[in-house]
């Protein structure tokens, strides 16, 4: 999990792959959304999203 997690912070990965990945890995969809909100914040201040306008977030239980 840890890989996957840096791929997610690194852009290497979008946040479907990210989700997708988590569920077949035996997470279920409601483990894996948590575990992508609690990583959105962090992904957005490597990236800079959040200052320039295109952070958001999703709501519970929608994918992109």
């Amino acid at each position: 999990m840890r890989e996957l997690v840096s791929e997610f912070l690194d852009n290497e990965i979008s946040r479907r792959s990210f989700v997708t990945r988590l569920a077949s890995a035996a997470f279920s969809l409601g483990a894996a959304n948590s575990i992508l909100e609690s990583l959105t914040p962090l992904a957005e201040a490597q990236t800079g999203a959040a200052a320039d306008g295109r952070a958001g977030s999703l709501a519970p239980g929608t994918y992109p």
